[in-house]
This record gives structure tokens, sequence and C-alpha cells, in this order.
């Protein structure tokens, strides 16, 4: 529940700035989800892609399956996903 309120607070400020202009940085190390948080997550990235210029992901490895379909989603198409030395370019 944490995250999802976390989510719905970042969202506000995302969308109050200028249009791809916000850069993120979401760290996920030893995350655990849930189908509500998951569900918030993609409908927050739907709403945050005209004002994020670039987004990345630490600890993705700790994202369900059906989650990585947000990075490729993004709003640059080219978020990088970080994970105990490894990099995955999406898009």
């Amino acid at each position: 529940m944490h995250y999802v309120l976390a989510t719905s607070f970042l969202s506000q400020i995302v969308t109050a700035q200028a249009r791809k202009s916000v850069l993120t940085l979401t760290d996920l190390s030893g995350a655990q989800f849930s189908r509500e948080s998951v569900t918030k997550a993609k409908e927050v990235a739907v709403l945050d892609r005209p004002y994020v210029k670039r987004a990345a992901i630490v600890g993705a490895e700790s994202l369900p399956t059906v989650f990585y379909e947000v990075p490729r989603s993004s709003p640059s198409g080219n978020s990088r996903a970080l994970g105990h030395g490894r990099k995955r370019w999406s898009g």
C-alpha cells in the first residue's frame, strides 16, 4: 500500500513539471509487489510519459515479469534497467 501512495504522490510532482524535462531514477532493490502496485505503476507510467525525458530503474531483478512492459513503453523508449552490474536497454 505504501508503494501505491508514494506512486500517486510522485506522479503529482512529475506532472507539475515541464514536458520532457523530468529525469527519474527508481530503486526497486529488494522490493516486493502486489497486483495493485503493478497496476498503479503502469497507470502512472502512462500518465507521466509526456513529462519524463529519461527514466532508469535500479534493482529491476525484483520486478515481476509483467512489469517489464513499463520500461519498454517509457517516454523516451530508452529506459535503462540496471541490476548488479547488468545493463539492459529497452526500446
